[in-house]
């Protein structure tokens, strides 16, 4: 992919903070700093996890087991414990239906993909990282075009208050900036969020989405013939719970990623084995009742 610029992009960089850098809130930007101002004082009073460390490692030895947080990252907990606190969607409630969506875009490199899933007329939920939206802006456009839909990397339960704040506050602005669609709903990177983060989440009306199953495909297509193995029998597996009846009472939600060419000629693959074993899918943020 050649990188590229975009006149009206460039012009307003300014208005959000330094892309590939973990946010804080602009200077001057007084409708940021005034919608913080109004939320700080509600937040949860949560500890930040590994005191401001970048990753969880050392948090996850001594959290209590007693999971007082709901933090997903230590049991994969989805049902808020915070009064008020919007429990995750991470399934989805409706038999025989996949949650259809991808993280990490969008990819420079997707036209083909996308191309794939508008043949099939297949609509997914895209999961986009704010940078990239800012860094490839008309990729951005096309999914909002082709019907996809949209987000925001790093460990959110490491962040202050401001900064999680900004991280989910210019990750929305970017998406409204570049695509002109406002974002309704949010996955956390590496699913890391606690009923501290949810609450930031729900005050910017962004939905929380996980998962259940997980294909692991960002682990491959680097060289590693064993990694690519894994990656192949994560999706098999999945397709076979479909085939021996695990989603016969309920559907599900899958991890996957339009993050290189290898994750995304993965989900080509396997969508006909996909497109078999589940009669409807959806975008992931949504129930078939509500489609």
């Amino acid at each position: 992919c050649d990188p590229y610029e975009e006149d009206l992009v460039e012009a307003n960089l300014s208005s959000f903070p330094p892309i590939w850098e973990k946010a804080t809130i602009v200077d001057g930007d007084k409708d940021a700093q005034a919608t913080f101002s109004a939320l700080k004082g509600k937040i949860p009073n949560i500890s930040i996890k590994g005191g401001g460390a970048s990753d969880i490692s050392e948090a996850l030895k001594t959290y209590p087991d007693s999971d007082p947080d709901c933090w997903w990252s230590f049991n994969q907990c989805t049902d808020a414990k915070y009064p008020g606190v919007p429990d995750d969607i991470s399934f989805v409630p409706e038999p025989k239906t996949l949650g259809y969506g991808f993280d990490d875009g969008p990819n420079c490199a997707h036209n083909t993909f996308y191309d794939y899933l508008a043949s099939q007329k297949q609509l997914a939920t895209m999961y986009f990282v704010g940078s990239n939206v800012i860094d490839w802006p008309r990729e951005a456009r096309r999914a909002v075009s082709d019907g996809e839909y949209r987000r925001f990397h790093q460990y959110l339960t490491t962040l202050s208050n401001e900064e999680a704040f900004a991280e989910l506050y210019y990750g929305v602005k970017a998406v409204q900036f570049i695509t002109g669609v406002t974002p309704t709903c949010w996955r956390p990177p590496f699913g890391d969020t606690d009923d501290r983060i949810r609450f930031i989440a729900q005050s910017l009306d962004l939905v929380t989405i996980l998962w259940q199953y997980d294909t692991f495909d960002w682990k491959g297509g680097q060289g590693d013939a064993q990694d690519d193995a894994e990656v192949n029998k994560n999706y098999a597996d999945i397709v076979s719970l479909a085939e021996n009846g695990a989603f016969d009472s309920v559907g599900a939600i899958v991890l996957m990623h339009e993050l290189s060419t290898f994750t995304m000629s993965k989900a080509v693959e396997y969508y006909p084995d996909f497109k078999r074993v589940f009669d409807v899918r959806v975008l992931s943020f949504v129930s078939w009742s509500q489609v």
